[in-house]
């Protein structure tokens, strides 16, 4: 299926060009989006290490390869890695975010880090989508700001539609 497919042409593309980094990143994101298993990445990763040791995607990546298999503090060192090679890409500050809200239950942390990447990508629908989950339970009027923002961005977006729904219900709003 699709999947093998992405995985013969990122092994493909490994081989024939070996100090390619962008090939050991689909090497990853098979293993770790297609088949759940971003631990099998790892030796991958650590090769492009050694080619390129300042690539911000590769710190990116060793984090969600950590968070796949629950090495939730070695994930925040590698996440915090990337922000310390690159302090003006909002996605590592989302991503760590969404490691400090959905694995180590620190909200606090979270938002600040999603505030800080939408200082940076202040259109980022992921990123107003997480605002928007951390605030629904304390304050349904910005969640529901950021939910209408995020649609903005990402109008087919059906879950992100439905919290909203959800929000005017309970709030009365909607009927």
């Amino acid at each position: 299926g699709r999947s093998d497919s992405a995985a013969y042409f990122a092994f493909k593309a490994q081989q024939r060009a070996p100090r390619w980094l962008l090939a050991y990143d689909r090497i990853f994101e098979v293993y770790w989006i297609h088949y759940g298993q971003g631990e099998k990445a790892l030796p991958y990763l650590e090769t492009a290490k050694q080619l390129d040791s300042t690539w911000v995607w590769l710190w990116i990546d060793f984090g969600h390869a950590y968070e796949s298999i629950g090495l939730y503090d070695k994930a925040e060192a590698m996440f915090l890695k990337a922000i310390s090679l690159d302090s003006t890409y909002y996605m590592t500050y989302q991503r760590l975010g969404d490691l400090y809200f959905y694995k180590l239950n620190k909200p606090l942390k979270a938002e600040s880090l999603w505030q800080k990447a939408l200082s940076i990508e202040p259109n980022d629908p992921q990123t107003l989508l997480s605002v928007a989950n951390v605030r629904k339970d304390s304050d349904n009027q910005q969640a529901s700001q950021y939910y209408l923002k995020a649609l903005a961005q990402d109008p087919g977006d059906e879950s992100t539609l439905a919290q909203l729904i959800n929000i005017y219900r309970s709030t009365g709003k909607v009927e």
